[in-house]
């Protein structure tokens, strides 16, 4: 008897570090790219991520994996004074 633990499915893969052709250009900073887009993931949004830094040709990338949640999610803004 197989017991199937419920698995979030991707809802969303972000590939950081591409041009709008879809060329890879490469990341300056990953590893500082990686805490900064953690931090604010995380206090901002709350949502489920998964965050993987990749390298290719010598070139950095980042490919960030948005997990599906069992609640949504809603991320309030600050009033805008006038």
């Amino acid at each position: 008897m197989h017991i199937r633990l419920p698995v979030p499915l991707p809802i969303l893969m972000l590939y950081i570090g591409y041009n709008n052709k879809g060329n890879l250009v490469g990341l300056r900073r990953v590893k500082e790219d990686v805490e900064n887009l953690s931090n604010s993931i995380r206090s901002k949004l709350w949502l489920l991520v998964s965050i993987y830094a990749g390298s290719e040709n010598g070139k950095d990338y980042l490919e960030v994996i948005v997990l599906q949640m069992e609640q949504p999610v809603f991320s309030q803004k600050e009033p805008r004074s006038y």
